[in-house]
């Protein structure tokens, strides 16, 4: 089964850069970009920093993204 990650962004450069990369490697991915929504999903998991994503089983940060997909 294809991992189907859940993509918080508020459309920064990182958050761009992160997306990009996705569409390149083929990622299906779901954008979330409503801000009120981004900023409740990072404060319940204490983030402080976008993008980060859901896939499925846990929350990958902003460094976790960037070391898996760039």
């Amino acid at each position: 089964m294809t991992t189907k990650y859940i993509l918080y962004s508020t459309g920064c450069p990182m958050c761009k850069l992160v997306e990009q990369a996705f569409i390149k490697k083929k990622v299906p991915y779901e954008l979330v970009t409503d801000k009120e929504e981004v900023f409740k999903v990072a404060d319940e998991h204490a983030f402080d920093s976008v993008p980060f994503a859901f896939d499925g089983e846990k929350y990958l940060n902003n460094t976790e993204l960037l070391d898996k997909f760039i």
